[in-house]
């Protein structure tokens, strides 16, 4: 199976031109999927998009590609140039399968997996109180500022230097991603609540990349089937 994701040249031009938000969950889920997931799989023949789907051409977007979901707000919109083309779309929320199956996708969901044994490695002792982790979205901006200024908040930061920090924080505010990379680091947890109800912050527990594998295997093997 083709891969196009975090080492696609269209990729790597747009992470070169960000100036925020490179340092990303759906970056180091990407990551993880190709590094961890697909080699532990017998793939065949095919394409999966990891990461970036948005930024391919639409025309050279095959039927039957595999494409992994990151947006999760509207995704219907986000990647309307790729519908209809009997994509099978991973994603990580049930809100989002619903979604895209009212616009006659084919989706699955497939709960979020971190790696937690990366993630261990970096819990330490806590000296700090409370932080707000995650990406500065547009759509957080009322609610980032709604904070109390005692409240840190750690924002694009490469992944190591962001777990190292976390860490040390008693109780951290985060979703996705980071919400269960937080649990592992032994931190208290809350998700955001956003005035907004369509934005949808849920709670995740924690799920290792690892256990996702059989998940992996056995969607691509009934889709293969089915294409």
């Amino acid at each position: 199976m083709k891969v196009i994701g975090t080492e696609a040249d269209r990729y790597l031009r747009w992470v070169g031109r960000s100036r925020g938000g490179s340092y990303n969950g759906a970056y180091y889920y990407a990551v993880e999927i190709e590094d961890i997931i697909l080699p532990a799989l017998d793939l065949g023949r095919g394409t999966i998009i990891t990461a970036g789907a948005n930024l391919q051409m639409p025309r050279r977007v095959h039927e039957g590609t595999v494409v992994v979901c990151h947006n999760n707000q509207d995704p219907e919109v986000q990647y309307k140039l790729l519908l209809g083309k009997d994509i099978l779309w991973i994603c990580s929320k049930p809100s989002t399968v619903d979604k895209l199956a009212k616009v006659g996708e084919n989706s699955v969901y497939i709960p979020l997996s971190i790696d937690t044994r990366y993630v261990e490695k970096f819990k330490t002792k806590k000296t700090k109180d409370t932080a707000f982790v995650g990406n500065r979205w547009s759509f957080k901006h009322d609610y980032l500022h709604s904070l109390p200024p005692e409240i840190d908040k750690l924002s694009n930061i490469p992944r190591e230097t962001l777990l190292a920090e976390m860490a040390k924080y008693r109780k951290v505010i985060a979703e996705g991603r980071c919400l269960m990379e937080a649990q592992v680091l032994g931190c208290e947890v809350e998700i955001p609540e956003y005035k907004d109800p369509s934005i949808g912050a849920i709670f995740r527990e924690v799920f290792d990349t690892i256990d996702a594998i059989p998940l992996w295997a056995e969607t691509l093997a009934v889709f293969s089937k089915k294409s």
